[in-house]
C-alpha cells in the first residue's frame, strides 16, 4: 500500500482512520463464536462475505477479530483532514467520518488493501455495508478458500487438486471442471515434463468445494493441452504425455452426463502432435491454432469438424502470426483473437501484438492497438468478458510479469489495471494457469508462483463488475 501513496493521498488519511478504529473502545464485547452479527441487506453482501470472509480453517474474519461497533460521534478526525486536497468542498477542522456522504467513504475505500478492507467491515453496521459496494472490490483479486464436502466439525483439511501447471478447465453449468496438469520438469535437458497428471476435478464456483470424478474409460496423462466444451462434452486435444511419446495428437471426450472419457475417432488432415497451442469453437468447428512438435513452433489453423469427425488444414490470408507456442487465444465475436507467444527466433518484445482472424473470411489481420499495450510475453492467461479481453501474468524468458491489462476489443485499446492489487498476492499462479468466467468473476486456478518457485493449487477471484 505504500508504494502507492504518493498517487492515492487518501491513504494516509485513512491509515489514521484504521488506526482510530483499532485504538477505539468497542460499545459492545467481542461477539463469540456462536453470536449473530448484525448484517446489512446488500446485493453485494453475499459475494463479499462468501469470498473475502472466511479463513483457511472456514472460521469467520469477523469472529476471529472480535466485533467492533462505534457510534457515529465517536470517531473523530481534526488536522489531517482539513489538509487532505482530495475533498472538493470546504470543511471544518472537525469532521466525523460516519457523517460523510456514501460517495466519499467509498472513494476512500477503494484505496485500500483487502485487509484493511476486511477489518474495517468489523468497525460499524454502516462501513460494513459501505465495503461490501462492488466498485470497490472490481480489479481486485481474492483468495478463495475451499471448504469441505462434509457436516464434520472436526478440523479437516479440504480435498482438492494437488498444485500443477498448464491443466485445462472448462466452465459447466456452476463447475469449474478442470484436467490434468503437470509440476514441472523432471529433466529440464531432455525437456522431459515430471509427474504429468490424468486426475479430473470438478470445483463448485457456489459452495466452494472440489470433487474429485472417478470417471470411466480412457486416462490419458496430459498436459499442456486443450480443452474446449461442445454439447455438454469436453473435448480435449494434444498435449504433452511427459513419456514416450512425449507429444500426442489425440482428440479425446469426456461425456459429462454418463461420466465417461474414449477416444474421439477422427478422419482427415489433422495436425501433428503438439503442446502448447490453443483451441476455441465455433460453429460446430473446434479451431487449433499454433503449438510446439517438440522441434519447431507452427503457425498453421487447423479445424475439426465436430459433427463428421473430419480434420481440415484451413487455408488463411492477410497478415498470418509469425509461429508460436505458449500463446493466449480466445473466441469472440465471430473471431479469433491471439496475443503473445514464444519461439527462439524471435524476441520476447516481438511477441506483443494483438492478431484478430475472421472465421467466415479466414482472413488474419494485426490491430493497431492503442493505450498501455502489454510487452511480450508468453504462458499467460487471456479471457473474455463483455466485449473486454484480461491478459494476466505471463513471462518474457526473464521474469514473470505480476500484473493485470484489459483490452477493449470494440475500441482496440489496452488498459494496465493499476488499481488491481495482483502483485499483492504471493500465492497467485502468474503463468501456466487455468480460468474460467462466472458471473462476473475471473476464476484461476494453479500455475507457477515465481515468489515460492513452485506451482500451486489455489484459487483466486477477480471481480469484473
Amino acid at each position: 500500500m505504500d508504494n502507492n501513496e504518493d498517487k492515492l493521498p487518501q491513504l494516509k488519511l485513512f491509515k489514521l482512520f484504521l488506526k482510530l478504529f483499532s485504538n477505539h473502545p468497542t460499545t459492545t464485547s467481542p461477539k463469540t463464536k456462536n453470536s449473530k452479527s448484525q448484517q446489512p441487506s446488500s446485493s453485494s453482501q453475499s459475494w463479499v462475505d462468501s469470498n473475502i470472509n472466511q479463513n483457511e480453517d472456514g472460521e469467520n474474519e469477523c469472529q476471529l477479530s472480535g466485533q467492533r461497533n462505534l457510534s457515529s460521534d465517536s470517531i473523530l478526525i481534526c488536522t489531517e483532514l482539513s489538509k487532505s486536497n482530495i475533498f472538493q468542498f470546504n470543511i471544518d477542522t472537525k469532521c466525523y467520518i460516519l457523517e460523510m456522504a456514501d460517495e466519499l467513504l467509498i472513494s476512500i475505500c477503494s484505496g485500500l488493501s483487502i485487509n484493511d478492507l476486511i477489518h474495517l467491515r468489523l468497525t460499524s453496521k454502516r462501513l460494513y455495508g459501505l465495503c461490501n459496494d462492488m466498485s470497490i472490490w472490481k480489479g481486485r483479486f481474492v483468495h478463495v478458500n475451499t471448504l469441505n464436502n462434509s457436516s464434520s466439525f472436526l478440523s479437516i483439511k479440504p480435498k482438492r487438486p494437488t498444485p500443477r501447471l498448464c491443466p485445462s478447465s472448462i466452465l459447466y453449468d456452476k463447475y469449474m471442471y478442470v484436467y490434468g496438469g503437470d509440476n514441472g520438469y523432471k529433466d529440464q535437458f531432455l525437456s522431459l515434463i515430471g509427474d504429468v497428471k490424468n486426475d479430473l476435478w470438478r470445483y463448485n464456483l457456489e459452495s466452494r468445494i472440489w470433487e474429485e470424478i472417478l470417471y470411466s474409460g480412457m486416462k490419458p496423462k496430459l498436459t499442456e493441452h486443450t480443452s474446449v466444451l461442445y454439447n455438454g462434452k469436453i473435448i480435449m486435444f494434444g498435449g504433452s504425455t511427459g513419456c514416450s511419446p512425449q507429444y500426442s495428437s489425440i482428440v479425446y471426450q469426456y461425456d459429462i452426463n454418463l461420466n465417461s472419457l474414449t477416444v474421439f475417432e477422427t478422419k482427415g488432415n489433422g495436425p501433428s502432435p503438439r503442446s502448447a497451442h490453443t483451441a476455441i469453437v465455433y460453429n460446430d468447428n473446434m479451431y487449433v491454432f499454433g503449438g510446439w512438435d517438440g522441434c519447431k513452433s507452427n503457425n498453421k489453423l487447423y479445424s475439426l469438424d465436430l459433427l463428421t469427425k473430419h480434420w481440415s488444414l484451413v487455408t488463411v490470408s492477410g497478415t498470418i502470426p509469425h509461429q508460436r507456442r505458449a500463446h493466449c487465444s480466445l473466441f469472440y465475436n465471430h473471431s479469433l483473437y491471439l496475443f503473445g507467444g514464444f519461439d527462439t527466433d524471435k524476441p520476447a518484445s516481438y511477441f506483443n501484438s494483438m492478431f484478430k482472424l475472421d472465421l467466415d473470411t479466414c482472413i488474419w489481420e494485426e490491430l493497431k492497438c492503442g493505450g498501455d499495450v502489454p510487452s511480450g510475453r508468453s504462458r499467460s492467461s487471456m479471457i473474455e468478458h463483455k466485449g473486454k479481453f484480461y491478459l494476466y501474468g505471463g513471462w518474457d524468458r526473464n521474469n514473470y510479469f505480476q500484473e493485470i491489462h484489459e483490452f477493449d476489443a470494440k475500441h482496440q485499446h489496452w488498459t494496465k489495471m493499476s488499481y488491481s492489487n495482483i502483485d499483492q498476492m504471493e500465492s497467485i499462479g502468474l503463468g501456466q494457469n487455468c480460468s474460467v468466467i462466472f458471473k462476473d468473476q475471473l476464476i484461476t486456478f494453479g500455475g507457477y508462483t515465481p515468489l515460492k518457485k513452485a506451482s500451486t493449487n489455489e484459487i483466486f477471484s477477480l471481480r469484473l463488475e
